[in-house]
């Protein structure tokens, strides 16, 4: 995709993270022997032999112990290979389930949205926005049927290679609203090393889902409405970048790896241009996430209606409570949204020390 890029100016960039990062550049990928690095490889299995650390696994989370009729979070009630555990807080209790679970966890502990949790007969401890807000990175696929000689040998191989930042100059948005995404492989049906793929991502989204439990059993996953694409902003956006996806898919240096370059899962080649009624079709049909799940629990002021969190992240109308991931982002960032959940923790714990 390099070649491709550059060729229809959109410039090239040694480093997509840089400030200034805009153009063609090649893809950074968190991994080490080819393998991802997790935070629990990052920073749990470096820890392991601390005193003061315990980690349980296959635990599974019910809800919040309360101290008495306050909204005062003494602890957590947790199942553990069916066995139930209530460890109690010295201090604070942190949340850190992710954008889906962090919201479900308060939920079924009688915080968030009041209607949400009377129709569960659940308490309302707190009335707060929880679970609204939800922002990912609406996603929308080019599938390229791969010449032999371009394709990689196994399903082990780096999935991106190159990505392409660039401004859309349309409805509002910031500067590098956009990035396509290139990769040799496509992880449909367990993997294919026979097709690659051009991805074209919104990433200053503004379309917002939601996360609600539809029981108190925590075994049961929450019901989860991305509603991508429902702010027109977004749409007016992923229009114009299938556009600019296809002239890209169209370039000399694409059409040299591939025999074929079609509109996602359709089987229609770009060749055509889809009419206006057929993109949208497609976009709705087709348009997924890119696993960003985001502002569940969002952080703002504490007399804004919309916010879960204050800027310390504890949870407004209750004390000894605090969440801490993903999920407390106002905005969705413009970048995958990994990095950006370890800083948040990282300011978070020097805080919290001092």
């Amino acid at each position: 995709m390099k070649d491709a890029a550059v060729g229809l100016g959109y410039g090239w960039c040694e480093d997509h993270n840089a400030p200034k990062g805009t153009g063609a550049s090649p893809y950074a990928i968190n991994s080490r022997a080819g393998v991802r690095v997790s935070t629990n490889d990052g920073y749990l299995e470096p820890a392991r032999g601390r005193a003061n650390l315990t980690i349980v696994g296959n635990a599974l989370v019910s809800k919040f112990q309360f101290e008495g009729n306050r909204a005062h979070v003494s602890g957590v009630e947790v199942k553990v290979d069916g066995r139930e555990f209530t460890p109690r807080a010295t201090r604070d209790v942190i949340l850190a389930a992710g954008a889906i679970h962090s919201p479900a966890i308060l939920q079924r502990s009688g915080i968030g949205p009041a209607g949400l949790l009377k129709s569960l007969d659940l308490p309302v401890i707190a009335d707060l926005a929880v679970g609204e807000n939800l922002l990912d990175h609406p996603a929308m696929p080019l599938y390229l049927h791969l010449k032999e000689e371009a394709r990689v040998g196994t399903l082990m191989h780096r999935h991106t290679n190159c990505c392409l930042r660039y401004a859309s100059g349309l409805a509002g948005a910031g500067e590098n609203d956009m990035i396509v995404i290139a990769g040799n492989l496509v992880s449909l049906e367990g993997g294919d090393t026979s097709r690659g793929r051009l991805i074209v991502s919104v990433y200053q989204a503004f379309s917002q889902g939601r996360v609600r439990i539809t029981t108190t059993d925590p075994g049961t996953d929450p019901e989860v409405d991305e509603r991508m694409l429902s702010d027109e902003r977004d749409l007016v956006r992923m229009r114009d970048g299938v556009r600019r996806l296809r002239e890209l898919g169209l370039q000399p240096s694409v059409r040299a790896v591939a025999t074929r370059v079609e509109y996602g899962s359709t089987g229609r080649s770009i060749d055509e241009a889809l009419d206006p009624a057929d993109l949208d079709d497609w976009l709705f049909a087709e348009c997924s996430d890119a696993q960003h799940a985001s502002g569940t629990c969002r952080m703002g002021a504490r007399d804004d209606r919309r916010s879960v969190v204050d800027p310390d992240c504890r949870v407004i109308g209750c004390s000894g409570l605090r969440v801490i991931d993903a999920s407390i982002m106002p905005e969705v960032v413009r970048a995958n949204t990994h990095l950006t959940t370890v800083m948040l923790a990282e300011k978070m714990a020097d805080r919290l020390k001092h």
